[in-house]
């Protein structure tokens, strides 16, 4: 301690002085250090976390794309295969009631020839209606087996698109005339025009297997509005669900019946219309 005081050096002071930057450097360590060196290390964990997140995300974002779009694949693939199965069953029954009913036909008729040859006309009349029944009744039973809604809804487009053909093929010739164009002119009320057209063509009936779009009837009511020469909302078509049909549609109009629908094909298939 001499040796300090000879050269300048107050140890009492210097004891002080240690023990206060000991003090300060506890302090800042407790209470500045620490903290700063946590709340670095928690913000590198968090971007870390963060990081790792962000990558399993892509990950997973890459995984449900590539899954998705395999789905998507195999969904288009397996509809085009229900569709062309549909196809081959349906002509696959058509073809095996057509036999069927020829041979059964046939069958019957020739017992109901050798057992009453005195009444024969009128067995063969009520053989055939038998006939007519039970293959109509198969072919039923075998198509709600196999018709799917995606197969009904593609047979309902063609029995529409037919109906429309055979529409098309009407004649309105008398009623497409001026003097219906002068008489709406003339006319204040669009119910007296109405009740004109149908004094003139009759009552126009649609009857359909299934629940009528609107977008399929605005546009019959078009077709027919511009064979008749009328504006379309001046077409009035009563609508009746017929089950029966099984698929497709029967119009009435002009005391003409199209029928457009599964039914009127297994009869023509059966030839026993």
């Amino acid at each position: 301690m001499e040796f300090l005081g000879k050269v300048g050096i107050n140890f009492n002071l210097l004891i002080a002085q240690m023990i206060n930057f000991g003090l300060l450097l506890i302090i800042l360590t407790k209470l500045l250090y620490k903290p700063i060196i946590k709340k670095v290390e928690k913000d590198e964990q968090e971007l870390k976390e963060a990081k790792i997140q962000k990558e399993k995300l892509e990950k997973e974002k890459e995984i449900f794309l590539k899954d998705k779009q395999k789905e998507i694949a195999e969904a288009k693939k397996l509809s085009r295969e229900i569709i062309e199965k549909a196809e081959i069953i349906a002509k696959e029954i058509k073809k095996r009631a057509q036999k069927e009913a020829e041979e059964t036909k046939n069958k019957m008729i020739q017992q109901a020839k050798i057992q009453l040859e005195s009444q024969k006309e009128a067995f063969k009349k009520e053989i055939e209606r038998t006939v007519k029944k039970e293959i109509r009744q198969q072919f039923k039973e075998k198509f709600k087996e196999i018709a799917t809604p995606l197969l009904q809804k593609e047979l309902e487009n063609i029995f529409f698109k037919k109906l429309l053909l055979a529409l098309e093929k009407l004649s309105f010739e008398e009623l497409h005339k001026t003097y219906l164009s002068k008489i709406l002119k003339k006319s204040s009320s669009k119910t007296k025009f109405k009740d004109l057209i149908n004094s003139k063509i009759g009552p126009i009936v649609l009857e359909y297997a299934f629940l009528l779009e609107k977008e399929k009837e605005r546009k019959l009511q078009e077709i027919i509005a511009k064979k008749i020469g009328v504006p379309k909302d001046l077409i009035k078509i009563t609508k009746k669900e017929n089950p029966n049909l099984l698929n497709g549609f029967r119009l009435e109009i002009k005391g003409v019946v199209i029928e457009s629908n599964l039914l009127n094909e297994i009869e023509n298939a059966t030839a026993l219309k």
